[in-house]
């Protein structure tokens, strides 16, 4: 998993998005993402391409997608914190 895929896991999971809006902003990012060269004058894009690849950067996001998705659930239901409390 990439930063992009990461993100877009996490939209579709917690963003009301229609299903053509999503695909369009998917494919989007999948041609942008096709179109970045490490040699790019961009550092964002040039880090991207180099980096992005890499077996470790796949693992780290896919293992960060699980506390990331915590964060998001309990940064939305902040009242089942102030129960567990009491």
């Amino acid at each position: 998993m990439d930063f992009i895929e990461f993100l877009f896991k996490l939209i579709l999971k917690f963003v009301p998005i229609g299903e053509k809006d999503y695909k369009s902003m998917y494919q989007d990012a999948q041609e942008w993402k096709l179109s970045l060269k490490e040699d790019s004058d961009n550092k964002i894009e040039a880090l991207y391409s180099k980096y992005a690849s890499e077996w470790y950067v796949k693992m780290l996001f896919a293992v960060l997608y699980i506390p990331s998705v915590r964060w998001v659930m309990d940064f939305m239901n902040p009242e089942k914190d102030e129960l567990e409390e009491k």
